[in-house]
């Protein structure tokens, strides 16, 4: 049966912008060191902050001066956050750290992040190494900015960032650090063993199969794409392929507005209790899926009655068995392009010709409403429409193609 319808960081001082960068922390140092602390070294400025010294040409923005003037261990660290502030952006995972330094050749820095009582999570670095070890960098150039990243795996508990000088006697300027979820394009497999989280509600992932069984214990109860963005301009469908153990009726994808102005909530609905493994494509495209999307939330709603969707009931579960993108539909789905309404205009009934059993009928009125949802069992099946009102409306066939309809 096939229906087709219409996400590592720690959140320091955050500037909330569109796809991945909304998690993003760039401590660009341009008046003082805000949620930054000295320690071991002998500050000249109270923040730390240093406007002579800037990375962005052209603009006096400052960077932050850390100096091994005490002999050991002279670092910054950043104000601690919560295991509630990490698991906001996606709890445990892969974060990535990058910044920018500048000083005198040979001066070194290594970078390590508090991560949960007794716990220190070490970065490793692949380029711009001290004496080969990949825990320390090295400034390869004197007085050259330089780019340095790393990845960083952490648990799902409280972080503190730390950067040190490692060589006495020096001085390193730090700029535009930046901590972000470590993020790759959705895979072509839709394997959910990784990638996606639950988001309030609980979840268990088979392995072996990529099953991702989504709990109802929460009236809102999410999967969410925290590691994976999607290229909407190229990919327009989303194919969930699911078996769905409750009675909930309707799955929501929420992204970003594409112009930021927002959120966008798109709903359809699904069938309940399913015996088999069922698959919906749902097509996203509009102006507000554009550029590139992350991250991707899907949730699970129940109707309220009316034609819309509220609060899930807290009962059975959602298998999640795939979750891919594509460009177009499925050719198997092609099938609807022949499909023709008639009588129309219609007084009490209208038949669908070309129409598989199972498809599902929704018809919507003029104001986007949905006033009539069936499960068609036969071709030529006769609607009954005695209980709409004479007008105009719209006719979905799985949610996607929309059929121009008139009741006399």
């Amino acid at each position: 049966m096939k229906y087709i319808y219409i996400l590592a960081l720690l959140v320091f001082p955050i500037t909330l912008i569109h796809a991945q960068e909304e998690l993003i922390l760039n401590q660009s140092f341009d008046t003082d060191a805000t949620n930054w602390t000295a320690v071991n070294q002998a500050e000249t400025l109270p923040s730390g902050w240093d406007g002579t010294v800037n990375h962005t040409e052209g603009v006096t923005s400052g960077s932050f001066k850390l100096s091994e003037e005490l002999g050991y261990n002279a670092h910054i660290k950043h104000d601690q956050f919560t295991a509630a502030t990490i698991k906001g952006v996606g709890g445990a995972g892969d974060y990535v750290i990058s910044f920018w330094i500048y000083g005198a050749q040979g001066n070194r820095v290594k970078v390590d992040v508090g991560n949960g009582v007794g716990v220190t999570v070490n970065a490793v670095f692949t380029e711009n190494l001290y004496n080969g070890d990949q825990g320390k960098i090295e400034i390869q150039t004197a007085d050259t900015w330089q780019f340095v990243t790393t990845t960083v795996t952490l648990a799902n508990t409280w972080a503190t960032l730390k950067i040190f000088s490692i060589k006495p006697d020096t001085t390193i300027y730090i700029d535009d650090i930046s901590v972000k979820r470590s993020v790759s394009e959705m895979p072509a497999s839709g394997n959910l063993a990784t990638g996606w989280y639950p988001n309030n509600a609980t979840s268990t992932v088979d392995s072996s199969t990529g099953v991702h069984t989504l709990n109802m214990d929460n009236a809102n109860p999410q999967l969410k794409s925290w590691d994976y963005t999607v290229d909407a301009d190229v990919s327009k469908m989303l194919t969930v392929q699911l078996k769905n153990n409750s009675v909930n009726e309707g799955l929501t994808i929420m992204h970003a507005k594409a112009d930021g102005s927002g959120t966008r909530y798109f709903t359809t609905p699904i069938t309940t209790n399913d015996a088999a493994v069922q698959t919906y494509e749902i097509d996203l495209t509009n102006a507000n899926w554009a550029g590139t999307m992350y991250p991707i939330t899907l949730f699970v709603r129940q109707s309220n009655g009316s034609g819309g969707y509220t609060s899930a009931d807290q009962n059975g579960t959602v298998e999640f068995h795939s979750i891919t993108v594509s460009p177009t539909a499925s050719v198997a789905e092609n099938h609807q392009s022949t499909i023709v309404l008639y009588p129309n205009p219609a007084d009490t009934y209208f038949i669908v010709d070309n129409a598989a059993a199972n498809d599902r009928l929704e018809i919507y009125n003029v104001a986007g409403k949905l006033v009539k949802s069936l499960v068609i069992q036969s071709n030529n099946e006769r609607i009954s429409i005695e209980d709409l009102t004479s007008g105009i409306y719209f006719a979905k066939i799985n949610a996607r193609k929309a059929l121009r309809l008139i009741k006399k």
